[in-house]
């Protein structure tokens, strides 16, 4: 069975608090279910034997002069530096100085490391032209994906496709590092430690420290820092060769290398299984940050696919539920909850009081995960006291908290046109969702 180290668990064991900061908690021998439960609930974790107990990973001992060698010609930009972001080729980059980042934490990378997007090779003209990495290296993203593998804990036919369209290489010297920041992945993210040691801070987002929702980017490259109070990082652990580190969307993370030979990591994003009590847990601070605004349509799904009618839930794409929950933050949250117990009892076959994993809706079409991870991920998320039964109450109180989040954001955010309000009205009538409270 899977299980934790000293200090792992439910986030710091015995070890003492660095700073007001707990370690990382760390886990070794996962088996899938554990794997599973731990990214649902979506708090930072390491495992510490990822490698050693997975075969096929062919590069777990290169080193940053491996990857020179390998990939002399690779587009390679030296990030996080206070002059800006700087490119050249993988071999170039291997004689190049350091560059200080200009990070204002004393604590944080004193320079900046280089990154290789090898992922960018796979999108093809008219992603983004001014990308560094261009098809031109797609042998080399064949390469680095043959080489990668999948980690033990991980499921090949779930995990090997997503793993393979995301890998992203870091490379850094002695106190450099990737300042804080937040991605705008919607997926969890996996990094793998192959050559020095890096250590890593994280932390959520406050939600204290959100303004109400505005379109700009609160938690960009180094942003948190600047922030009133400075940046509070939560965890924070040494990644030593060997070794990963997992942690949700919107988590705010930084890196710097410890040791003094140069460190080497590979990062994925993976979407099985979605991180939903993450976002539920989260959903207040996530719904208002403009970093992942691109995710929130899919933040959405859980509760938009119970709330659509059953017979349409795997049909409607992901824009036309994201309609629906936007439509909804104008319903009176006990509204949500009222139509909920009554999607509950639709979908409740046997009449029995309780969804079963079999009866809740699959995902609907573009979701993230494969679909069979999405009704163990509901399950998980709406079974709130985790007794196997799936009870109306608990599926109203979800919901219902749920609502509250997208009507108090509804209220921060200007109304919306007269013409886009006769749209959610629209849709509603289509989903029969029923129509938005007047107020």
């Amino acid at each position: 069975d899977g299980g934790s180290e000293a200090g792992g668990g439910g986030g710091g064991g015995s070890k003492a608090r660095e700073g007001g900061m707990a370690p990382l908690p760390r886990h070794a021998a996962l088996d899938g279910a554990t794997f599973a439960a731990l990214v649902r609930r979506g708090a930072p974790f390491v495992v510490s034997d990822a490698l050693e107990r997975s075969a096929g990973f062919a590069m777990r001992n290169w080193t940053c002069d491996e990857f020179a060698v390998r990939f002399p010609d690779a587009a390679v930009t030296l990030h996080y530096v206070a002059g800006g972001d700087k490119r050249s080729t993988m071999a170039e980059s291997a004689v190049l100085g350091d560059e200080p980042s200009g990070c204002p934490d004393p604590d944080g990378p004193a320079h900046g490391p280089r990154y290789w997007g090898i992922k960018e090779a796979a999108f093809g003209g008219g992603y983004d032209e001014g990308r560094a990495v261009s098809e031109a290296e797609t042998p080399y993203l064949e390469a680095v994906k043959e080489a990668a593998g999948v980690p033990y804990f991980m499921d090949p036919a779930a995990h090997g496709g997503e793993l393979g369209a995301s890998p992203e290489v870091w490379l850094s010297a002695k106190g450099a590092g990737a300042q804080a920041h937040v991605d705008g992945h919607c997926e969890s993210t996996i990094s793998i430690q192959l050559a020095g040691t890096k250590r890593w801070r994280l932390s959520a987002v406050p939600p204290s420290q959100l303004t109400p929702l505005r379109p700009r980017n609160q938690y960009e490259d180094g942003a948190a820092y600047r922030r009133r109070g400075g940046w509070r990082p939560t965890w924070v652990g040494d990644l030593a060769p060997g070794e990963a580190i997992l942690f949700p969307p919107g988590t705010v993370h930084e890196t710097t290398t410890t040791s003094h030979e140069c460190a080497a990591s590979i990062t994925f994003q993976f979407a099985t299984p979605p991180p939903v009590l993450h976002w539920d847990e989260r959903f207040p601070a996530l719904r208002r940050l403009w970093d992942v605004h691109e995710c929130w349509a899919q933040f959405d799904l859980p509760y938009a696919s119970l709330l659509a009618p059953p017979a349409s839930s795997a049909a409607l794409p992901v824009r036309e539920l994201f309609f629906l929950s936007l439509q909804l933050g104008g319903l009176l949250p006990v509204r949500a909850r009222r139509l909920a117990v009554q999607r509950h009892a639709e979908l409740d076959a046997d009449a029995d009081g309780c969804l079963s994993v079999a009866e809740l809706p699959p995902p609907p079409r573009r979701a993230l995960g494969t679909a069979e991870a999405w009704p163990g991920a509901l399950a998980s998320l709406f079974d709130v006291d985790a007794d196997g039964c799936v009870a109306a109450a608990e599926v109203g109180s979800v919901i219902e908290r749920w609502a509250l989040v997208q009507r108090a954001v509804a209220e921060e955010w200007l109304p919306p046109p007269r013409a886009i309000a006769r749209q959610f009205r629209a849709e509603a009538r289509v989903s029969g969702a029923g129509m938005p409270e007047r107020r």
